[in-house]
Parts: structure tokens; C-alpha cells; sequence
């Protein structure tokens, strides 16, 4: 069964993949200073793209355009990439690796710039994996980076090089900015646009900024009742005469989802989090033999209810403006077990307590669909774990399937 599900998320994924390719309307000019109108893949960029893809016009051949042959492309009003040569300091922050140097260690590159403003004053924006820098340029002067750089200092602390605020105070200065508000800057996106649109604001002249409208909420509040088809097998390595097979059963299950959409990519890739009350409970008559003379009937009774809290990865697969399809999967990462046991109603009384936090991770792998960013349905298929871990003899399997629908509060 589990390859069969397998199978059918990789296929759907696949499908779903080639069918979400969307082309907007944009522009790019070639080294030659010549503008050509066209279609973008619009990847919304996580890291600063050195080529793209475009069509000149619908179902035309796809074409890529590379930055050795480009000097500026854009998704009209959405997202535009600007070629420049820079010099660029790549001085990591990872605290383990720091230098002593507090200088920018620059290195000189060609790169596409992301123009987050344009204007008297503008402001550009580079990043790649864990490396991020922001750049500016007052009317025509040279693109510079706003300079933001951690070191240690000879006592082995780590400390914050902050140049840029005296940058944005020397070169950006205007009757409606105080002093105070550079010094209060930070190293951030929103904050440095929301600097450049005042100044720009305040010295006159047109300028532009660059956003994705299509950009939603970061967070996502869902309730997700559903149902449960899970199954149970105890299995006891030194004596098999007691060892169970409980038949699958089907149980309410509800969960609060809290949804993370991330900044990149158009929304497509997001982090979940998903405290869900579960419960499974079915009984099975055994027989088993203590002796040649002996035979012993018993009544085993399984009931479990769990606080489980999954986390995972989601990506979605746009159809159209209303409809989208989506694959997540991840790892039960805490199982917080009530009042649970595996009871043998034999003249033994024996019970195999289900402790909380005793419980294995199991991983979970789910295909779904989305309506009106609103509605949702998913298959969800829960790989096995271990529910008597403190029970050395003792192993067991716990897992399934799940059919889930969602509603999206806000």
C-alpha cells in the first residue's frame, strides 16, 4: 500500500508541476541597450538569478536569456533585475566562523541587483542561500553597498560593523529625516524600503517600488477536522503467544493548523505546524496455548488518544486564480499520550501502558487540494511508529491513513 501511495504523489506532483508554468507579461535589454517585450517565467526568486526564462509571445518556443547577455529584465510592476558590477562583501555571519576584521572584504562581481526602489534614491537587494546585502545609488552616482558586517573582537565577542546607518545619514539626508532615524534603521528589507520611500518622498521627483501583489499573508489559521483509518500490531520478541494484529478502525481526528507561507517563490512553499487530538481503540479475541493441556481465550483491548503535534514542508501547484493542488510531508515530532493502554484480560491482567512522550516520530506524506485559498481536502498517508517504547519485549506499529478537509479562518 505504501508504494502504491508513493507512487501516486510523485505522479501527481509531476503533472501538477508542468501544468502550474506561468508566463507574465515583462521586458528585457540586451548589452546593446535594445528593449524587447515578452513573456517571464516569473520564479519570484529566492536567491538573485543569473538567467530566466522567456517566451516572445504565447506558445512560442521558451528561450533563456543569461546575465552575460542581458543588462536589465523585468515582470512589468512586479519584480525587476538590474546588472550591475559591484563590489560585494561576502563575509559570512555564522557566529563559529567570524573574523577579527571588521572591514568589508570586498570582492568585485557582476551581478543582477533586485531594485526594491528606484528614484533619486535607490535601493537594491542581493541574496544567495544565507548571504544577504542591500546596495543604493543617489541619482546617477555609483551603486554602493550599504555596508552591515559582523566580526569578534579580541575578547571573543561578537560584534556588528553598522557603517550603513552613517551612509544612509551622509548621503541621504532631507528637512523631513532626523538623525535619529537612521541610527534606528535596521538591516532589513522593510525597514530600508520604508526609509528610501521618505527620502524620496521628501527630495521630489517620481520614484517606483517593486512588489509582488500577488503576495499573501505570511500566516495561515485552518481548522482540519477528519477521519482516521489506522491500524495496530503488538508484536513480543521473547513469546509470540501474545502477539496482535487489531484490525484497521476509523476515528474522528481534529487539528489546528498554523500555516507559514514563505517570501519567495510566488507562495508556493510553506511550514506547518499542526496540533492534532487523536484516537484509535479496537479489541480483539486471542487464543494461544500455555501448554499441550492448556488452552487460554482472552479479550485485548487497545485504547489510545494522543495530543499529536506534526511539522512539515507544504508546496502548492497553482491551477488557475481560485484552484491549487498541494504535496506536504514531515515528521510527528511530539506525541503526548492520555490515558492509553493495550489491556489482556487473562487471569495475568496485564496491561501495556502507552506513555506520553515514550512514543516514536513517524514521518507522513499527503497530497491535497485547496479551493479559494478558503476550502481544502487532503489524503494524508501516516508512515508507522512505535507506541511501547518503554516496553523492552514489546514492539508495536501504529499508523495509516487519513482523509482531511480544512477551512482556512484567516
Amino acid at each position: 500500500m505504501r508504494k502504491h501511495i508513493l507512487s501516486m504523489v510523485i505522479a501527481l506532483i509531476g503533472i501538477s508541476g508542468y501544468a502550474q508554468i506561468n508566463f507574465e507579461k515583462g521586458y528585457y535589454i540586451n548589452n546593446a541597450g535594445e528593449k524587447t517585450d515578452c513573456l517571464i517565467k516569473n520564479l519570484d526568486w529566492k536567491n538573485n538569478p543569473t538567467s530566466f526564462e522567456y517566451k516572445t509571445a504565447e506558445g512560442s518556443e521558451i528561450k533563456t536569456a543569461t546575465i552575460n547577455t542581458i543588462q536589465e529584465f523585468a515582470v512589468t510592476g512586479v519584480i525587476r533585475y538590474k546588472k550591475v558590477t559591484v563590489n560585494i562583501d561576502k563575509s559570512t555571519e555564522q557566529i563559529s566562523r567570524l573574523g577579527i576584521n571588521k572591514e568589508p572584504e570586498f570582492e568585485e562581481e557582476t551581478l543582477f541587483l533586485k531594485v526594491l526602489v528606484d528614484g533619486k534614491a535607490s535601493l537594491y537587494y542581493y541574496e544567495n542561500g544565507n548571504l544577504r546585502r542591500f546596495f543604493y545609488q543617489v541619482d546617477e552616482s555609483k551603486i554602493e553597498q550599504l555596508i552591515y558586517k559582523k566580526y569578534k573582537t579580541y575578547r571573543n565577542d561578537v560584534a556588528t560593523n553598522l557603517y550603513f546607518r552613517q551612509q544612509l545619514w551622509a548621503n541621504l539626508q532631507c528637512k523631513d529625516l532626523k538623525m535619529k532615524e537612521a541610527v534606528n534603521t535596521s538591516y532589513r528589507k522593510r525597514e530600508l524600503i520604508k526609509y528610501f520611500i521618505k527620502y524620496n518622498n521628501c527630495a521630489g521627483g517620481d520614484f517606483i517600488t517593486y512588489k509582488n501583489e500577488n503576495k499573501k499573508d505570511a500566516f495561515n489559521l485552518s481548522i482540519r477536522p477528519g477521519v482516521n483509518f489506522s491500524s495496530l500490531k503488538t508484536d513480543n520478541s521473547q513469546n509470540d503467544l501474545r502477539d496482535t494484529d487489531f484490525d484497521t478502525k476509523a476515528s474522528l481526528r481534529l487539528g489546528v493548523e498554523l500555516e507559514y507561507v514563505l517570501p519567495f517563490n510566488n507562495n508556493k512553499w510553506a511550514i506547518i505546524l499542526e496540533p492534532t487530538y487523536q484516537s484509535y481503540k479496537a479489541e480483539k479475541f486471542i487464543t494461544y496455548f500455555r501448554s499441550t493441556l492448556l488452552t487460554i481465550e482472552t479479550n485485548v483491548e487497545a485504547d489510545y488518544k494522543s495530543i499529536e503535534i506534526p511539522l512539515g514542508v507544504r508546496h502548492y501547484f497553482f491551477l488557475n486564480k481560485n484552484s491549487k493542488l498541494f504535496a506536504d510531508a514531515g515528521l510527528v515530532v511530539l506525541d503526548i499520550a492520555m490515558n492509553s493502554k493495550i489491556d489482556f484480560e487473562d487471569e495475568r491482567g496485564m496491561d501495556l501502558e502507552i506513555d506520553s512522550g515514550e512514543t516514536g516520530n513517524n514521518f507522513f506524506l499527503g497530497f491535497g487540494y485547496k479551493y479559494k485559498d478558503r476550502y481544502g481536502i487532503e489524503a494524508r498517508y501516516n508512515f508507522n511508529r512505535e507506541l511501547l517504547g518503554p516496553f523492552g519485549s514489546w514492539t508495536s506499529e501504529y499508523g495509516g491513513f487519513s482523509i482531511l478537509l480544512g477551512y482556512t479562518i484567516f
